[in-house]
């Protein structure tokens, strides 16, 4: 009896352990940054409801059972996946808290920190912008803003060395703007006619 007793808490420990690697919490991860319409996901072997909860609210069910062949290695099985579409702007800006929860039992949580605009959705808005050195040193991305999303997108990537325009509103100081689409890059020459002057100004690109 001695013996069984001293063993119990290390049963308990591995009953613990066993069942906390059954599922997982994959998105929103600890310590990121939220923003826009996205999906809280992740994987759960052997659930009837998967339930996620924001800042110790109330439940929120989760669509469960969706494929995800890389869980079959620890589930014996690939529906597994679960998510629920959710705008982060809900929250409000600041750190948040969301728990996961397989059948009523917790079995992952993360902290994160939202950031928001003025309305929870936004329209009307639009904009491209170029981040160079973006995936790799000798690259460049445009990112373009998307109402359904809230969020920006990669809209296209081009070599360094390109000279990348996005589509855009182009303003020159005291003369004028005019409003462009010259596609995602060229390596021709664009003329901007500033109506407001009837001045035709030429651009090397």
């Amino acid at each position: 009896m001695e013996v069984l007793t001293r063993l119990l808490p290390f049963f308990l420990l591995f009953i613990a352990l066993n069942s906390f690697g059954q599922g997982n919490l994959e998105i929103p991860q600890n310590g990121s940054a939220q923003s826009g319409v996205s999906v809280i996901s992740g994987w759960s072997c052997d659930a009837n409801r998967v339930e996620v909860s924001f800042n110790g609210g109330p439940l929120i069910e989760a669509a469960y059972g969706t494929t995800r062949n890389d869980t079959e290695g620890v589930c014996g099985d690939t529906d597994n996946g679960w998510g629920l579409l959710f705008a982060y702007s809900l929250l409000g800006a600041g750190q948040h808290t969301v728990v996961a929860y397989e059948d009523g039992v917790e079995f992952g949580r993360a902290t994160f920190t939202v950031a928001t605009m003025d309305e929870p959705f936004v329209r009307g808005l639009s904009g491209s912008y170029i981040i160079p050195g973006f995936p790799k040193p000798n690259e460049q991305s445009v990112i373009r803003w998307q109402e359904e999303s809230q969020n920006f997108v990669i809209s296209d990537i081009a070599p360094a060395d390109t000279h990348v325009y996005p589509v855009g509103l182009w303003e020159a100081p005291g003369v004028g703007r005019a409003t462009i689409n010259l596609g995602p890059y060229t390596n021709g020459r664009a003329e901007i006619l500033v109506a407001i002057h009837t001045i035709a100004e030429t651009v090397e690109l």
